[in-house]
């Protein structure tokens, strides 16, 4: 049941975080739903925050590639003071890299079930990240700036790297309930 509800409140913050992309107040409910899942992984004692800090600052990097190459634009996203030509992911987006790996250490065993097909966790990834940015433009939340084929192609690409990561780079030996 837990691991239902962990997917189900995933979902929801999916959800919620997207459809208020382009709104004012989204920094403010991203800041509150990364409050929530941290509160979650309190309460579960999980301790591998190095682990989920890592994984949302690569994920943030990765987004901030994919803008920088012009792949991608997303609705809020920051303009740094320094070099104006060099874009920010938006904190919605960061926080759904870090809700990401919360949720990751609520599930351990669905990522441990993965490490014995190395070709399958990629392939999930990058299925999963076509199927999360491909509503993007119609939800408001992004655009493709060099066109949806060369931005799904570089997501999918970005995302088979995540989950690569989450199966093979997680401590999924102390994880395992």
């Amino acid at each position: 049941m837990q691991v239902v509800a962990t997917f189900l409140g995933f979902q929801a913050s999916w959800w919620i975080l997207v459809l208020s992309a382009d709104h004012p107040a989204t920094s403010v409910i991203a800041l509150g739903l990364i409050g929530i899942w941290t509160l979650v992984a309190f309460v579960r004692g999980h301790r591998h925050w190095v682990h989920v800090l890592g994984f949302t600052a690569m994920g943030g990097a990765l987004e901030g590639l994919l803008q920088n190459l012009n792949l991608v634009a997303y609705a809020g996203e920051f303009q740094t003071q320094f070099t104006p030509e060099l874009a920010l992911p938006p904190l919605w987006l960061v926080g759904l890299w870090y809700i990401l790996a919360v949720v990751a250490l609520e599930t351990p065993k669905f990522w441990l079930r993965l490490q014995s097909r190395a070709w399958l966790a990629p392939l999930l990834g990058a299925l999963g990240g076509l199927s999360s940015y491909a509503p993007g433009p119609s939800l408001g939340a992004l655009t493709w700036p060099q066109g949806a084929l060369a931005g799904l192609m570089a997501v999918s690409g970005i995302w088979a790297l995540a989950c690569w990561v989450l199966v093979y780079r997680f401590p999924w030996s102390t994880l395992s309930r």
